[in-house]
This record gives C-alpha cells, structure tokens and sequence, in this order.
C-alpha cells in the first residue's frame, strides 16, 4: 500500500474501479479519521460510529462508479456516514422504549429481590447500571433514592454544578441508546481491516451471483436433457434442471 500513499483520491478511486484492492485501502486509511468524526457527531458513540464508519465504507465502495469527481471522495463518504449513523439510530432507539426518566416512576432499590419489575423498568435498571461509575451513582441516589441535588453534593463532596452534569449526562445516554451500546466488532481488528473484509465478501458474492453467460448455457443443458430417452432419470435430471434455473 506504500505504493499509493503518494497518489491523490481520484487516482485512488480510478484504481479501484480497475480492481486495485490496495487502491481502496490506502481511501479508508486516508480517509477514516474524518468519517469516524463524522459518524460519532451524529451518534455520541463510539461503538455504534465504528459500525456507521464501516458501513459508510462499504456502501461508498458498491457505490463508487457513481463518483463523478474522485477528488471528492472524502466528503462524499463521510455523506454516507452521516446517513449510516442516522440509520443506526432510529433502529436502535426503534427497539428500545423511549423512556424519559424526568418523566418514569422508579421503584425503591431496597429489598427488590422479590419484586417482579415491568419489562420497561427492568430494562431501565439494566442500562444504568452501563453507565460508568460516578454517573451511575448520581443517577441512582437521585432517581432511585430520590435525594436532592444539594444532598447528592454534600455527600459525595462535590460541587452542585458536577452532580447537575453527571445526571443530565446521565438522562442523556440513557435517552440515546440505554447506556453504552454493545459493540458489534472486533477491537483488535482495524477498520481498515474489517472493511476490506467486507468488501472482498461483496466481490466473492457478485462472482456467485454473476449470470453472465448462464442463459445460453442453460438453455443448451435444457436441450441435451429433453433429448433424453423418457424415464425416471430424465425426469429428475428436467426437474433439477428447470429448478437451477429458475
């Protein structure tokens, strides 16, 4: 890939299109920073932007033809890392209930052992307990333990302005996806990596599904099986024929 790291994006995406692999993985190197800035500014996350980073790769590489000025690859991908991230989004708070805890009843956290929560408030339980440490805590003993945020202060000898910031950092996550969201990828692995991963997956799919040729070919299979003697044999050999090529 050294090879590319001179070249400028429209010689890049020239060469992708004439099957340069390396081509493509110098774009994603060059270009990943900005995309991955481009996807966390749309979802706080830096799982769900990983995921909408290597989307928004992926979708621009299938794409790619459609480029008019290669010079503009880069802000035509973090485009499409915008619309990924949004996308990621919506399915996800989709499966979640918007829930806002300004607005929630919470139960007491004492002697909860035999109580059986609604599903909603279960849920609720579960992703604060995501969030990091002194969030959590300010959360807890606000909602749950329905202390004041004077209360809060004294007891954890902190200022009235940071217990207003952890819980309204609080209400935040827990509004944009429950919590941290899990991630969906290997963090040894490069986004590079995985997105040229799934690229030559894309390529080896197209090849399976290329019908170049088949029609004329098929056609002439279907003749040699016809002219075929009737029997039990031909009408199997017909019927995996007309199967294959339906």
């Amino acid at each position: 890939m050294k090879a590319h790291t001179d070249k400028k994006d429209e010689t890049l995406v020239e060469l992708t299109l004439l099957g340069d692999k390396t081509a493509y993985e110098e774009l994603v190197l060059r270009h990943q920073r900005a995309v991955m800035g481009t996807a966390y500014k749309m979802t706080g996350n830096r799982y769900s932007a990983e995921d909408a980073s290597q989307d928004a790769f992926v979708s621009a590489w299938m794409n790619l033809s459609e480029l008019r000025d290669g010079a503009k690859f880069g802000s035509w991908v973090c485009a499409f890392a915008k619309n990924c991230a949004r996308t990621l989004e919506r399915r996800y708070r989709a499966a979640i209930p918007a829930i806002s805890l300004d607005e929630s009843v919470f139960f007491d956290v004492e002697d909860t052992a035999d109580v059986i929560f609604p599903d909603e408030y279960e849920d609720i339980h579960a992703a604060v307990d995501a969030l990091s440490d002194k969030i959590r805590e300010a959360v807890r003993l606000h909602y749950f333990e329905e202390m004041s945020v004077a209360e809060i202060a004294k007891m954890l000898s902190v200022p009235v302005g940071t217990v207003k910031w952890r819980l309204s950092e609080g209400r935040k996550q827990l509004r944009k996806g429950y919590g941290i969201m899990e991630k969906t990828y290997n963090e040894s692995e490069s986004l590079v990596t995985r997105v040229m991963r799934q690229v030559e997956e894309l390529k080896l799919w197209g090849l399976k599904n290329d019908k170049t040729g088949f029609e004329e070919e098929y056609r002439e299979v279907l003749c040699n099986v016809k002219a075929l003697e009737d029997s039990k044999e031909k009408s199997a050999m017909l019927a995996d024929t007309l199967l294959r090529g339906y």
